[in-house]
């Protein structure tokens, strides 16, 4: 029985040692102006594989942006009224399909529709040695829509 209480001791004392899922979603809507078009989103800036701790800022920022922009064409913005649905239903998650949004991601002209990006707290959290930095991330919603439509990446509602 004593060594019963001790492996299990143990057992909840290795369980807690590591932290491997970091706490809450990677996206959240913030707010949506429907006479302006913006729209604010919560979204987590986290260092990838080869950026550690090091990891400055400007590269979270980019990677939070980025991430804006991918949730809003493929996946869709949760309790949104516009972009709750994607942008590009038919469209897988990659871009090497799509030259043109390969292009636009790699030069990085998604930073024309972003009207703000300002970093929300000041905790800079680390989930397993990687920088995890919060940001609030508004986008010209309606710019954006009427630029894929110009470039044919999706078609206008309603006509």
């Amino acid at each position: 029985m004593k060594n019963f209480i001790y492996s299990l001791i143990l057992i909840i004392f290795f369980s807690h040692c590591k932290r491997t899922v970091p706490n809450g979603p990677q996206i959240q809507f913030g707010s949506e102006n429907k006479a302006t078009g913006e729209i604010s989103l919560l979204v987590s800036g986290t260092g990838e594989e080869g950026r550690t701790l090091a990891a400055g800022r400007n590269i979270l920022e980019d990677v939070a942006s980025r991430r804006a922009f991918e949730q809003l064409l493929f996946i869709g913005i949760p309790n949104s009224v516009n972009y709750r649905l994607p942008l590009t239903p038919n469209m897988s998650r990659t871009t090497n399909e799509n030259p043109f949004l390969q292009n636009f991601f790699e030069s990085k002209d998604y930073r024309r529709f972003i009207i703000q990006i300002s970093q929300q707290g000041n905790a800079e959290r680390s989930y397993n040695y990687r920088k995890n930095i919060r940001f609030q991330v508004t986008i010209n919603g309606d710019a954006f829509r009427k630029y894929l439509e110009q470039n044919q990446v999706i078609r206008k509602f309603g006509y």
